[in-house]
């Protein structure tokens, strides 16, 4: 699907269910992220429930940070995340070098 028709669906959801029936969906694909990954983790999941899952969990994410104007935020921010993870890993492989 295009950005655009993406876009698009996004907004036409948005607009016919509202702001908190989308977050309130964001937030159940989180917590069924989190049982397949639990599940997967202790051998009673498969690996292909924390693929379905993640993709919902994506799809909620990025029409919400489309319909919130979030985008350039998120993605300063995570540049930042990333910058600190890469000291912290740096700091620990010499850690284990030392």
């Amino acid at each position: 699907m295009t950005e655009t028709r993406k876009k698009k669906l996004y907004g036409y959801c948005w607009e016919a269910w509202g702001e908190a029936r989308q977050l309130g969906q964001l937030q159940e694909e989180l917590a069924e992220l989190i049982q397949a990954l639990s599940k997967a983790m202790h051998r009673s999941g498969s690996i292909e429930c924390v693929v379905a899952e993640i993709a919902d969990v994506e799809i909620c994410l990025e029409q919400v940070k489309y319909m919130l104007e979030l985008h350039d935020r998120v993605d300063k921010e995570k540049s930042c995340k990333l910058d600190r993870l890469v000291v912290t890993y740096t700091d620990w492989v010499r850690g284990l070098v030392r």
